[in-house]
């Protein structure tokens, strides 16, 4: 028996929804890409299409804002930098279109009695809603960093296990409808981030079933100090609101990201020894309320993130599925300092300008050199391309001298680090790149020292 042929998945964005809905370019695309494509690199982008396809398929140039290979389902492991062939792979591309939309779910409440009365918390927000694929997000996946591509496993288990509405997945996975996702780690790991780059890249490869989607972003922890002593209500208003949200649009997925989850699922158990207020009981039991009448609806996945896992509800933690975003560890930590390092350099704030030493001779490497100006990636080159110099002493060696000290250090500690060692450089307009790698190294020594408090 053949084994399947490997799924390589292409995104294909057009400046407008228009061609989306009226032209079918994706099948062209795919067409195109399998008989002219040897292999291609996962994030590989275009921002131009060769004139014969434009012509074939009737598409000006100016229609496009980008191809890039987002994916695929093979394994993922020693996937960076690595070719995925195309022959004997299928290409499946989603057409989109990126949003600019964004508006306010208010509440309204009828006035009890005197008609003319206004309740205090009309028009209040409940939470903001973005129509997907927005721009906010446009780049968000592609910044994101984790251990082992836990990102892309995590999307895979989601389309495959979770939300993919096709009768033979539910058949083969017994997936259940409205299912509810918590992301629980140290803070600055980026499980808020996470949720949402994965709202829009779903709503990408989910468009061929739901055409439409819309992210509704829940800020749990203001519900207290926004509706005083009527947060219960307002949980009952959120989900009324989503819950006709999706009933208005069979063909419109709802993704709900409630941030800080803990101020609305604290443990009742808990709550009621300490003697606190019984709004947050109620708001408690108002949300597992909701939760409940969601999980009928297969157009919604909730994602959650908390810091707090230890003081969440046990009926609340018993309905959702845990992912867990620990730490960095050392190679993903090297990847996040040189990503830092890499907007730096584009902004223009730090120069490529250095010194290395190779085979015990002095290179200079300037950016202004007659021969080729030296590139990003060759002098900082990913983690995975790291041994082809072991050995070696460089930036690149000094860059992960300072990962390795950085344990401990959360993805948006790492992120700063860059940033705040090339500000350090006040003398000058820019700092070079060996410069900075020093200055950095001052810092991590810093955050190393243990505290005198």
């Amino acid at each position: 028996m053949a084994s399947p042929k490997v799924v390589i998945y292409v995104a294909y964005c057009v400046k407008d929804q228009f061609f989306v809905d009226h032209c079918n370019y994706a099948d062209d695309l795919e067409s195109y890409m399998s008989q002219a494509f040897v292999g291609v690199r996962l994030k590989q982008r275009w921002t131009t299409l060769p004139r014969s396809l434009l012509e074939d398929i009737g598409q000006e140039q100016d229609v496009l804002s980008f191809v890039e290979v987002a994916d695929h389902d093979g394994p993922y492991q020693d996937l960076d930098g690595k070719i995925l062939p195309v022959p004997g792979a299928h290409i499946h591309v989603d057409m989109f279109a990126l949003s600019d939309q964004v508006e306010k779910l208010t509440q309204y409440i009828e006035p009890e009695g005197d008609a003319s009365a206004v309740h205090p918390h009309t028009g209040s927000t409940l939470a903001i809603v973005y129509t997907l694929p927005h721009n906010d997000f446009a780049s968000q996946w592609n910044s994101l960093i984790f251990d082992d591509f836990f990102h892309y496993r995590t999307l895979r288990y989601l389309l495959r296990r979770v939300i993919t509405p096709t009768p033979e997945s539910v058949r083969n996975f017994q997936s259940p409808p409205g299912q509810i996702v918590l992301l629980h780690g140290p803070p600055g790991t980026g499980k808020t981030s996470l949720c949402e780059a994965l709202a829009q890249q779903l709503s990408i490869r989910l468009s061929s079933y739901y055409p439409r989607s819309k992210l509704v972003r829940v800020k749990a922890t203001s519900f207290f100090s926004q509706f005083r002593s009527d947060s219960d209500n307002a949980v009952v208003r959120l989900f009324s609101s989503i819950e006709a949200m999706i009933n208005q649009d069979q063909n419109r997925f709802i993704f709900v990201l409630m941030d800080e989850i803990e101020g609305l699922a604290r443990s009742r158990k808990t709550s009621s020894a300490n003697a606190e207020p019984g709004d947050a009981l109620r708001a408690t039991n108002a949300l597992v309320a909701a939760l409940d009448t969601l999980r009928q609806y297969p157009n919604v996945l909730l994602l959650s993130a908390t810091n707090m896992l230890d003081a969440m509800d046990d009926a609340f933690l018993d309905r959702v599925s845990l992912y867990s975003v620990g730490l960095p560890e050392a190679p993903t930590r090297y990847e996040m300092l040189r990503a830092a390092l890499g907007k730096l350099v584009n902004s223009g704030d730090v120069s490529l300008e250095h010194i290395a030493e190779e085979d015990g001779e002095e290179v200079m490497l300037l950016d202004d050199a007659p021969a080729e100006p030296p590139r990003f990636d060759t002098i900082l080159p990913p983690y995975g391309a790291l041994s082809l110099a072991a050995g070696k002493s460089g930036p690149a060696q000094t860059l992960l001298q300072h990962a390795k000290e950085c344990e401990g250090l959360s993805g948006r500690k790492l992120a700063s680090i860059p940033f705040d060692a090339a500000c350090s450089c006040v003398e000058k307009d820019v700092c070079t790149l060996g410069e900075t790698l020093e200055a950095m190294g001052v810092e991590i020594a810093g955050l190393r020292q243990p505290s005198s408090s």
